[in-house]
Formats: structure tokens, C-alpha cells, sequence
């Protein structure tokens, strides 16, 4: 058994897990330096040797073809109005916009391949229409689903009741990540429920975050009590969860 004591709290890790933590951080390290990318700075830890930055390429980027580059107007979202002898040999590009010169005078992104505005806001409405829930509506939705109270679900996550209400009574709340981490094990969720849930808070899971790998490493052997994911995360010098995060 470990004993790490952090904040005045003293917590026993067995060995199997410290050591199963241990070798799940070395383990995706090694397969995300093999893909060509590096460690971000919060990965070395006490125990993490320093990892040679790689060397830059000074290499000039390739000349672009002055023949691709079409003319502009009004910025780098205008296109070139057609010639009339451009319109006579392409039709296909006059008939891609009935006001065509007007489009391509109007500053607009679609305006470089000639389409009206008008005429992609059909694409885009359909899109919004089908906006998901919130992080807020989709957490009040796990708690009810999970069978749990509001302070269940706060005490657990180590958050204080006035946060909480906060969450509650803005649909458009957006959280510390470390927060939203810390009710996914409140809640208990599976990594894919983690995952989704994060998501609706705007964040993800980072290879390169061995505060991400630790909290992984415990949704995925379902070491959902904080006290235990913490003194994890401090033994690694990472950001604690919950009230800590705050």
C-alpha cells in the first residue's frame, strides 16, 4: 500500500493500481510519441524524465501556383466577378449563381465558389435544428437517470451546494473541465458516457494529459471515489478534481 496524503487527506493506493497507473501512462505515452507528436509540459511529473524537444523545420513552404490563384475583391472571401467572354465559354459557372455579380462583390464566404448566401442557409438550419442537450440539460437527465439526488451528486463530486445551483439554474453553463470530470465519477459513468458528457462541456480527452490518463485509467477499472482519484492525480503533480478546481 501507498500512502499519499494530500490537502490533509491521507489515502492508501494499493500497489496494484499505483503500478497499473504507472505503466497505463507509459503505455500511451510511448504510443503517442510513436505518431509523430510530443508530450505536452503538464506530462512531466516527479516522475516523468524530460523529453528532448524536437528539432524545427526551417524548411520554405512550396511557392503556391500563380495560375490556381484566382483574382479577389473586398478581402479573401470575395471571388472575381465573370468576364461576359468567361460567361459565354463556362456557363456552368454563370448558372451557379443567378446574381452572380452581385455575390461576388458581397463579402461573403460563399461568394468564393459563387453560391448566394441565401441559398446555403437551407444546410445550415437543418444542422442547428438538431442541436443536442446542453452539458446542463444532459446532466440533470444522467442524475435523474442514475436515480440520484442533487446532493448525492455534489457531495460525491466535491462541490458545494452553491456551485451546484449555479449549474442548475444556467442552461448555458460551461464548467471547469476538472469540475465536469469530477461529476462523471460522481455519477459513475462509463468512459463512453464520460466522453459524451465532456463533449457537451466543450472538452475532451487528452493523449497528451497525464491528468486525462489518470482520469481514464480509473472510469476504465471503475475507481470512482475521489479521494482515490485525487491522490492520484497529486502523486502525478496534476490538477485535483472538484472543489479543488475551483
Amino acid at each position: 500500500m501507498k500512502e499519499i496524503t494530500y490537502n490533509g487527506i491521507t489515502v492508501y493506493i494499493p500497489d496494484d493500481v499505483l503500478s497499473g497507473v504507472m505503466s497505463y501512462i507509459a503505455l500511451n505515452e510511448v504510443r503517442f510519441q510513436s505518431v509523430g507528436a510530443h508530450p505536452s509540459p503538464e506530462m512531466s511529473g516527479h516522475h516523468a524524465a524530460p523529453s528532448q524537444a524536437p528539432m524545427p523545420n526551417y524548411a520554405a513552404p512550396p511557392m503556391p501556383s500563380q495560375e490556381a490563384a484566382p483574382k479577389r475583391r473586398h478581402g479573401i472571401f470575395s471571388s472575381f466577378k465573370l468576364s461576359k467572354k468567361e460567361a459565354v465559354e463556362e456557363p456552368e459557372k454563370a448558372e451557379l449563381c443567378e446574381d452572380a455579380p452581385v455575390c461576388a462583390d458581397r463579402p461573403s464566404v460563399y461568394s468564393e465558389v459563387g453560391v448566394c448566401s441565401d441559398q446555403a442557409a437551407g444546410p445550415i438550419d437543418d444542422i442547428l435544428s438538431n442541436v443536442e442537450d446542453t452539458f446542463q440539460a444532459h446532466l440533470l437527465k444522467l442524475i435523474d437517470k442514475k436515480e440520484l439526488t442533487d446532493s448525492e451528486v455534489y457531495k460525491k463530486a466535491e462541490i458545494d451546494r452553491r456551485h451546484f445551483s449555479k449549474i442548475r439554474s444556467n442552461p448555458d453553463y460551461r464548467p471547469k473541465k476538472q469540475t465536469a470530470l469530477a461529476l462523471a465519477f460522481a455519477l459513475e459513468l462509463n468512459m463512453d458516457e464520460a466522453v459524451d458528457l465532456l463533449s457537451r462541456a466543450g472538452y475532451a480527452f487528452s493523449p497528451s494529459s497525464r491528468a486525462d490518463l489518470i482520469a481514464r485509467y480509473c472510469i476504465e477499472h471503475e475507481i470512482y471515489d475521489l479521494t482515490e482519484v485525487n491522490a492520484l492525480l497529486f502523486y502525478y503533480d496534476q490538477p485535483l478534481l472538484g472543489l479543488q478546481a475551483e
